[in-house]
C-alpha cells in the first residue's frame, strides 16, 4: 500500500496542474515504453522510458511525472503503482517529488 503522501499531488505554485495545462490522464500515454518496468521492479528500465519520464519530469519539477505514473490511465494499463514510482531512481533521474521513493 502507498503512503496517503504519494497520492496527493499539489498544484504548483503558479496554480497550474501537475502537467501545466495538459492533463496527467493523457500523459501517462507518453510513459507506454516504461510499462514492462512499471510492472517488474527487476526489469530493465530502457532509454526510452528513462528519456519519457526525464521530459515529463520538467514539467514543472517532477509533479507531472509523478501525476502521470499515478493515474488512472497508468493504472488502466496494468502498472504497479509502487514499482512505477521506483523508475525515475533506476533511470538515475532525481525527483524527490514523488513522495521521496524516487
Amino acid at each position: 500500500m502507498l503512503p496517503d503522501k504519494l497520492i496527493e499531488l499539489p498544484l504548483n505554485m503558479y496554480g497550474a496542474a501537475e502537467c501545466g495545462r495538459a492533463s496527467p490522464e493523457r500523459e501517462a500515454w507518453k510513459l507506454a515504453p516504461s510499462l514492462t518496468a512499471s510492472q517488474d521492479r527487476n526489469a530493465p528500465v530502457s532509454d526510452r522510458c528513462c528519456g519519457q519520464v526525464k521530459k515529463l519530469g520538467e514539467n514543472p519539477a517532477c509533479f507531472c511525472a509523478c501525476a502521470a505514473m499515478l493515474s488512472n490511465a497508468a493504472k488502466n494499463a496494468g502498472v504497479n503503482a509502487e514499482t512505477t514510482m521506483t523508475i525515475p531512481k533506476r533511470c538515475n533521474i532525481v525527483c524527490y517529488k514523488c513522495g521521496g521513493l524516487s
